[in-house]
């Protein structure tokens, strides 16, 4: 943890309900690049790699991220980026700036349009992993899930990478200035690049590429890695 710019006295009590192998993670990161103080509360997924019911107790959808601040309960990522950048007046820009319309736009963009694949293709892999399904329904499990990745999810996958790759040109971060976008846009470009999706490489996105050495370099994501790897461990 860090400490920010204004007295600790002065900081409302942050709590981060973190769930492993989640978009929690990019909260963590954000707060670390805000230099806020915050307390995490550390949740694991269930055999059905869903999350607990621990954390509707929290919010009555029971999804990660949800951040409170004080009594406030935020939840959804656009908006809780968009809340502490706004409050805090930080890794955003100026409102009166061309750019400021880059980045509300990116906000919604990236759960609006990029997410819902990514999710769509872990529904399919859980598919192809499930010990329910009995083996003489395997194959046609398979030709499903394949239909889906063939149909729809490879061409969504490339429509949206060509899209940000052409986003770069002439910028090293997505809003011009490192923001609270290139944070809600790390997971999955990351995550892609760990092999979630074929043919997402250096060779054809040489920009994103560059931009994820960029930001996965920063300190504040290697202090929120260093403070979260160790439940990831536990998983």
């Amino acid at each position: 943890m860090t400490a920010g710019d204004s007295s600790i006295a002065k900081q409302p009590k942050i709590v981060v309900h973190w769930l492993e192998k989640s978009r929690a993670q990019r909260i963590v990161w954000l707060l670390e690049e805000l230099g806020l103080d915050y307390e995490l509360k550390i949740y694991k997924r269930d055999e059905n790699y869903l999350a607990p019911p621990e954390l509707k107790a929290i919010h009555p959808l029971g999804k990660s991220p949800i951040v409170t601040v004080d009594d406030l309960v935020l939840a959804e990522s656009g908006f809780i980026v968009e809340y502490f950048t706004s409050r805090w007046e930080r890794l955003r820009p100026d409102p009166s700036s061309p750019a400021a319309t880059q980045y509300q736009y990116l906000l919604h963009y990236v759960e609006g349009s990029l997410m819902p694949p990514f999710v769509i293709g872990q529904v399919m892999q859980q598919i192809k992993k499930s010990k329910q399904i009995p083996f003489f329904l395997k194959p046609v499990a398979n030709m499903i899930v394949n239909g889906v990745y063939n149909n729809y999810l490879n061409s969504t996958y490339e429509g949206n990478f060509q899209f940000l790759e052409t986003m770069l040109e002439g910028k090293t971060y997505f809003a011009g200035e490192f923001s609270g976008a290139d944070v809600l846009l790390s997971f999955p470009l990351v995550e892609a690049a760990k092999g979630r999706v074929k043919e997402f490489n250096k060779h054809m996105y040489p920009k994103l590429f560059a931009w994820m050495d960029r930001v996965t370099a920063r300190e504040g994501y290697k202090r929120a890695e260093t403070r979260t790897e160790k439940f990831e461990r536990l998983g």
